[in-house]
């Protein structure tokens, strides 16, 4: 087996990965209204990344969507809120989660078949960077701007998925999250 993950290195260079990365956007965005900021990782959970939409980067993925397929605006725009891949945002700033990414290469075996790392451990990680970075105000008052906080991997389940939302959001912002994917499921039936 490869050499131990160093868990607490991975949450400090998380922390600070996140803390830089949210700050950078909030520059770049300008005017834009930011509805979404995460962590997205793979299913292995071995490398881990800022993602992030706007309400304006969601309207311009939705034309494009259109431009494909004859489908209402609407509806377009429904199935692409809450899909990371096609955030205009996501893997925003990579490079900043370089070293984490480093830290947690250690989890592989030595022939690189098995990734031998606490996933529970790695989610609280980043669930509590996320906590620390809105108690300190780095998301601005998200009860006012609707902010949804959450941790995001591609093939994600619901009930893990609304865990993590409710964890990391208030009632309100909670109660939102959980109409439009009641919207979607419906959208989708």
């Amino acid at each position: 087996m490869g050499k131990e993950l160093d868990y607490q290195r991975v949450e400090a260079e998380v922390l600070h990965a996140t803390r830089s990365v949210s700050l950078r956007l909030q520059h770049t965005g300008g005017e834009e209204r930011l509805y979404v900021f995460g962590l997205f990782y793979n299913e292995e959970m071995s490398c881990v990344y800022a993602t992030a939409n706007t309400e304006e980067g969601l309207t311009e993925r939705t034309y494009e969507y259109l431009r494909r397929r004859m489908q209402s605006f609407d509806d377009v725009r429904l199935r692409l809120r809450w899909t990371p891949a096609d955030w205009k945002y996501h893997l925003f700033a990579e490079e900043a989660y370089h070293t984490a990414n480093a830290l947690l290469d250690s989890g592989w075996n030595e022939d690189f078949t098995a990734y031998m790392i606490d996933k529970q451990r790695l989610q609280d990680i980043y669930e509590n960077a996320l906590q620390r970075l809105d108690r300190e105000g780095v998301f601005g008052d998200r009860a006012a701007s609707g902010l949804l906080l959450g941790c995001f991997e591609p093939e994600m389940n619901a009930p893990k998925l609304l865990h993590t939302v409710k964890r990391l959001n208030p009632p309100s912002i909670y109660a939102r999250f959980v109409a439009d994917l009641d919207a979607l499921r419906r959208l989708l039936q």
